[in-house]
């Protein structure tokens, strides 16, 4: 066994320094907010009388004052969120919210074995589109919330869940990237990073994992190897992940998916690889913080300059992370009181119960969108990242469990 990378309870990092009061006060409120907005903006439909109840919207447009179309990939980080919170506070709406979003998948898993992966509030229809990130992420969703309250059905649902992946995972280790229901195929050749078979598929290797730490069986742990070693074929000498095959670029969203699934794995597998693979990526991202204190967008022949708070919760996520477990090295240092100044303003302060303590999305998101009103959104999966993301910082002293990532 590796000693190296033996989780620990209880870590502070010698060579870190708190930050000013005044800062520390502004994420103290900052997560208040953040933990506010969770509970009760109504981003996670929590009405029982509702067909939606359970699901969770992607954000919701300040300027239009509605939601956007309901995506099954956010509603499994919507449990992971909820499971992690509740072992924070143990506050029982928390594992409310869980089991709510639960019972909306268990309505929205299709024939095949996959969900939908969105669902369409203006025709009330789901699209014919089965991601297996997606469902990826709902299994990671679905071991949390056993974990919290050890119901049987919601193993089953998990255990059918890791089997279907495996029977789709591909010799080489990785996944088809999405399964098209009108023609019964699995495509893994998109036009798009998403839409194709790539490193950040190994974030579904946590949920797997996860699966095996509660099963013991190996089918699973072997699976998530074969996914994280496929991954490790896309990175480059320098540290980064090529993210989209077709211009050899790499998006710092997708780069940071796939460090998320290695960090984990390499915790609890005590595999050294997978760490070496997470440290050399930290370094490359790390490297290129902007002056403003943010993570740039992406990467083709250079950076491109935009930025969301996603991105920079990400990589900084990736970093305490590492940190907790004694790993850091000193080429990964970077200026953590800048990227959270940065981080903060892009939380509401607005009063509308909707968007307070919410995030909005950055630039990053809209490099292609020309209506400005777009950039307007609270985004769900923006504001979770970025809210676990200050959780870890603020309690430095506390055990994470690398199942938990968001």
């Amino acid at each position: 066994m590796d000693q190296e990378i033996i989780s620990r309870t209880s870590i502070i990092d010698e060579e870190s320094s708190e930050f000013d009061t005044g800062l520390q006060d502004d994420l103290s409120k900052s997560i208040k907010l953040g933990n506010q907005w969770f509970l009760n903006s109504g981003i996670h439909d929590i009405k029982e009388q509702n067909f939606t109840y359970g699901s969770m919207s992607a954000w919701y447009d300040t300027l239009r004052d509605a939601y956007s179309f309901i995506y099954q990939e956010i509603v499994g980080y919507g449990i992971s969120t909820s499971c992690y919170l509740y072992n924070l506070y143990k506050n029982p709406a928390y594992l409310q919210k869980a089991r709510a979003a639960a019972s909306w998948l268990k309505n929205t898993r299709h024939s095949s074995g996959g969900y939908l992966s969105k669902y369409r509030r203006e025709n009330k229809t789901f699209i014919n589109t089965i991601y297996s990130f997606d469902t990826g992420m709902i299994l990671n969703g679905l071991t949390n919330l056993y974990d919290a309250d050890k119901d049987k059905e919601i193993l089953d649902e998990a255990v059918s869940i890791g089997d279907w992946l495996i029977s789709i995972q591909h010799p080489d280790g990785s996944l088809p990237a999405y399964y098209l229901i009108e023609v019964d195929k699995f495509i893994s050749h998109g036009d798009k990073w998403s839409r194709q078979s790539g490193s950040f598929q190994c974030k579904a290797a946590i949920g797997l994992l996860h699966l095996h730490k509660i099963t013991k069986e190996p089918k699973y742990r072997d699976a998530a190897i074969r996914l994280c070693d496929f991954a490790l074929g896309f990175q480059k000498p320098d540290g980064r992940f090529v993210t989209d095959t077709t211009d050899n670029s790499t998006f710092v969203h997708p780069h940071c998916y796939t460090m998320e699934g290695l960090v984990a794995a390499g915790i609890y597998l005590h595999e050294q690889k997978y760490i070496d693979a997470v440290k050399s990526g930290l370094a490359w991202i790390s490297a290129h913080q902007m002056p403003n204190g943010a993570f740039p967008y992406k990467y083709t022949v250079g950076f491109m300059p935009y930025e969301s708070p996603d991105f920079s919760s990400q990589v900084f996520r990736i970093y305490l992370i590492l940190e907790r477990n004694h790993l850091m090295d000193k080429q990964h240092r970077f200026d953590k009181e800048k990227l959270v100044k940065n981080i903060l303003t892009y939380q509401s302060k607005e009063n509308n119960v909707r968007s307070r303590g919410g995030f909005y999305s950055g630039d990053g998101w809209f490099i292609e969108d020309t209506d400005p009103s777009n950039r307007r959104h609270i985004n769900s999966w923006v504001s979770m990242f970025t809210l676990q993301t200050l959780e870890l910082l603020s309690k430095k002293n506390q055990y994470f469990d690398v199942f938990q990532i968001v």
